[in-house]
């Protein structure tokens, strides 16, 4: 398909989610893969493994009742901004943080120490880049992009979202049994 006639498409039929797009160029071939923007709360953090600063922002979406949901995490953050970012995240540290579905435990991929978290007042807004969003969870993780101070956190919510497999709104967070 030609890029023209592509883009001409993609913004007739574009998720309500996708507040942009980025183009990329696959590894070894001409294919190019779309991938989506969209504005995410900061609910919690996780810190390194072997320091004291921020390891990963822990993203979720505000519910229909008001519920702030666990929806996955970024960790793509420059080394030199890490330090200046943990104070400003240790000055927010309150529980509940997530007040909805929060990340969970121990699984096959993580340690004691990655399964714990810090809980933050939700005032935090980002925007961030992801190939796919379904079952309430980014697959695989997403790639911060900016910081949204211009927008209130509250208005982050589930029914700015759809299913990267159905295409479908997300009117309310049904998570997948796991």
């Amino acid at each position: 398909m030609a890029w023209r006639s592509w883009q001409q498409s993609w913004r007739s039929d574009r998720p309500r989610s996708a507040d942009g797009i980025s183009v990329r160029q696959s590894h070894g071939d001409d294919e190019n893969q779309a991938s989506e923007n969209g504005d995410r709360v900061i609910g919690g953090f996780r810190y390194l493994v072997k320091k004291p600063l921020v390891g990963s922002l822990l993203l979720g979406l505000f519910d229909d009742q008001g519920k702030l949901n666990h929806v996955g995490f970024t960790s793509r953050i420059k080394d030199e901004e890490r330090a200046k970012l943990t104070a400003k995240l240790e000055s927010l540290i309150a529980k509940p943080g997530f007040t909805g579905n929060a990340p969970g435990g121990e699984n096959r991929w993580s340690t004691r120490e990655a399964s714990e978290w810090g809980p933050l007042r939700p005032k935090l807004g980002v925007e961030v880049q992801y190939d796919h969003f379904t079952g309430g969870r980014f697959r695989p993780g997403t790639r911060l992009l900016r910081w949204r101070p211009d927008k209130s956190p509250n208005t982050v919510r589930w029914n700015n979202c759809t299913d990267s497999n159905s295409n479908k709104p997300i009117s309310t967070h049904k998570p997948i049994a796991a």
